[in-house]
């Protein structure tokens, strides 16, 4: 399986990322600062083991574009719950964006997501803007491995445009399949399709009740697929000339896996994005480029004064020949 990772987008997204970051505190001395509320169990590290690979990750980007962070791990059952600390570091003026961390399908997640303003909420958990960061993620790389044949794809296209499914002619939404509906991917991601005008069936769903649309794949298969199982796309179920964009994860005797059945790596006429390598890291520049816009925001400095809005092609880099 041809592995396709977000190295590039990431790098070429970080070097505009941090000249905004530089001139927006040049212009009005304000740094964007994101809080992080984490819940981890000691018991149960394998469920919380995502969530805290996600928040190393989301704070060493955050380092490299010069953003600053701060993280409270919260235990289960802990009298000061992520909520209250929720509630009382939102009246911080110098917090631009928070973000709480939960396992899946836990429901003190929807008291922490209700107690976040609006104009901090970098991750669009209240889905007022219909633009969370994971799903943007997952259409930018369906995007990079639609378009793998274009050397020149990624630098003519900016972190917006990639967000929006370029499907190719021989392509429509009938070949996309969709694993998981939930809150925080699924969801989010049927509604920035059906805003693009990309609109998928129940039928094209896979969820917990119902997993044969990601068993009974199509012929050149576009799979988006987000769920806590690990493995669950099996090889012999994946047609050639497939691609899958894998977001999900689930932790077996510790180790992480991605949906995919790791024995599918093997093949070369698939496409498909590792979870660490792949979906993650452009989650977090998604987000990052929220946070960036969220400090705009409060400063009242337009968002394209920043020099933020342009392709991804590299300053230091002949990118001349576009």
């Amino acid at each position: 399986m041809s592995t396709v990772k977000s190295t590039e987008l990431v790098a070429r997204s970080q070097e505009m990322q941090r000249a905004a970051v530089e001139k927006l505190k040049e212009i009005t001395g304000v740094v964007p600062h994101l809080e992080i509320v984490r819940e981890f169990d000691p018991v149960d590290q394998d469920r919380y083991k995502p969530t805290a690979s996600y928040s190393t990750q989301i704070r060493n980007h955050a380092a490299s574009v010069g953003a600053t962070t701060r993280e409270h791990v919260v235990l289960p059952g802990s009298a000061f719950t992520a909520t209250e600390r929720i509630r009382r570091i939102q009246h911080d003026k110098n917090v631009t964006g928070i973000m709480p961390l939960y396992p899946f399908g836990n429901k003190d997640a929807v008291k922490a997501q209700l107690a976040i303003r609006p104009e901090q909420d970098v991750d669009d958990l209240l889905g007022i803007k219909n633009r969370a960061p994971t799903a943007r993620a997952m259409v930018a790389m369906g995007n990079i491995c639609l378009h793998a044949d274009d050397p020149k794809y990624l630098v003519k296209h900016n972190l917006d445009q990639l967000s929006r499914l370029a499907l190719p002619d021989n392509m429509s939404a009938a070949n996309i399949r969709l694993g998981g509906r939930g809150d925080l991917t699924g969801g989010p991601l049927v509604n920035i399709l059906g805003s693009q005008g990309i609109d998928i069936a129940d039928s094209q769903i896979a969820t917990q009740h119902n997993p044969s649309p990601l068993k009974e794949l199509p012929d050149s298969a576009l799979v988006f697929t987000a769920t806590p199982v690990a493995e669950q796309i099996k090889n012999h179920n994946i047609p050639s000339g497939s691609i899958i964009i894998d977001a999900g994860f689930g932790v077996v005797d510790g180790v992480t896996y991605g949906n995919t059945e790791h024995t599918a790596t093997e093949r070369d006429d698939v496409l498909w994005t590792p979870p660490r390598e792949g979906v993650g890291p452009a989650s977090t520049t998604y987000l990052m480029q929220h946070l960036i816009e969220a400090a705009a925001d409060k400063t009242g400095i337009p968002y394209e004064d920043l020099g933020i809005l342009g392709p991804l092609a590299l300053r230091e880099t002949v990118d001349a020949n576009l």
